[in-house]
């Protein structure tokens, strides 16, 4: 497991560069990091008017928690506009969308092929 941490690391390294870039680059521009991480997960939802108030309520606090915990992650202190404005994207955008639905699926497969290759994963 650590090695595979190592590698994507290595990967996402290679791919966006060093982790001081990163900082640089976020440091620099706050705002447009902040959202450029929220759009791909924004891309795969839906603002519908259906999703119900448990959905909304559910995915505001995923959206918020995660916020909150990259902020601290990456710098020891909470961002409270950042956490509330997660929060009300997650609770808008409370359904999946068509290409949601199909990132689901393909994550719900790769799930099976996993507990087919290593049964341990179907225990418990």
């Amino acid at each position: 497991m650590v090695a595979g941490a190592q590698a994507g690391e290595t990967v996402q390294d290679w791919i966006f560069g060093p982790d001081e870039q990163l900082a640089a680059d976020i440091e620099a521009h706050p705002a447009v990091t902040f959202l450029g991480g929220m759009v791909p997960g924004l891309a795969t939802m839906n603002p519908a008017a259906a999703a119900k108030p448990l959905a909304r309520i559910a995915g505001a606090g995923m959206m918020g928690g995660l916020e909150g915990v990259q902020e601290y992650a990456n710098t020891g202190e909470f961002d409270m506009g950042k956490i509330t404005t997660a929060m009300l994207a997650g609770g808008v955008f409370a359904t999946p969308n068509a290409v949601g639905h199909k990132l689901i699926g393909i994550g719900e497969k790769a799930v099976e092929f996993a507990r087919e290759v290593q049964p341990c994963l179907s225990q418990g």
